[in-house]
């Protein structure tokens, strides 16, 4: 039986800060403020319930009409286009070198379908997981779902609650990865001992090519999930 290793998108595979950066410029240079950019979007995400950039940039156009966004719609459709260029320069070659004969690579993405498969779909990277999962809410409710009791598996993601709500009730069967590609603010580290002590040792990462050097409990070992 194959060891699953389920694997995060954004922030993990994916720049999203990158790619969202870029998608609030030509919104920011038609003279909205950050600020505002960032409550427009939490109000259409609120309002639709998932992200769609060039949807929300047509209602902001009729919403705000003495901004300037001459030539916005045509950036915003570049970026959509290129997301290929968000993925992290380390995602193909570790994608490429997994051992499929012992390991089962599956894409476990939070967030809405209809913007996350846009995105993947522009990366051309589905064919290198053995299903691609969009799992609805809470990740840990679809992951309880996924594995047997009993059951060995893997878990790739930079979401510390997800990494915390994983490490709370499966410690014992996963081996748990902790991706950190952004640096962290210090006033986000700061806390008393008893909120910042680990329930078990997590392995931190900041690239894919570290993801080797660990194993699963029991010494099971992985390393040679890439090849």
């Amino acid at each position: 039986m194959r060891t699953k290793i389920f694997i995060d998108f954004d922030g993990t595979l994916f720049d999203t800060e990158r790619m969202k950066n870029d998608l609030n410029q030509p919104l920011i240079d038609a003279g909205m403020s950050p600020e505002l950019v960032q409550e427009e979007y939490e109000i259409w995400k609120k309002a639709k319930g998932h992200p769609d950039p060039e949807a929300m940039l047509e209602s902001l156009i009729i919403k705000y009409p003495d901004f300037n966004f001459n030539g916005a719609m045509k950036k915003t459709r570049e970026v959509v286009e290129g997301a290929k260029k968000y993925l992290f320069e380390d995602v193909t070659s570790f994608l490429e070198k997994i051992d499929r004969k012992r390991f089962e690579p599956i894409l476990f993405t939070l967030g809405f379908e209809h913007w996350q498969s846009q995105k993947i779909e522009k990366c051309n990277i589905s064919h290198y997981f053995a299903d691609v999962l969009y799992p609805i809410g809470d990740k840990v409710d679809s992951l309880r779902e996924l594995v047997g009791i009993g059951e060995r598996f893997i878990v790739l993601d930079d979401s510390q609650e997800f990494i915390d709500a994983v490490t709370a009730e499966f410690s014992e069967r996963a081996e748990i990865v902790q991706m950190n590609r952004y640096p962290v603010p210090k006033e986000d580290q700061e806390g008393s001992e008893e909120e910042t002590k680990p329930l078990k040792e997590i392995k931190q990462i900041t690239s894919l090519s570290e993801f080797k050097d660990f194993s699963l409990p029991e010494h099971t070992d992985y390393s040679m999930a890439i090849q």
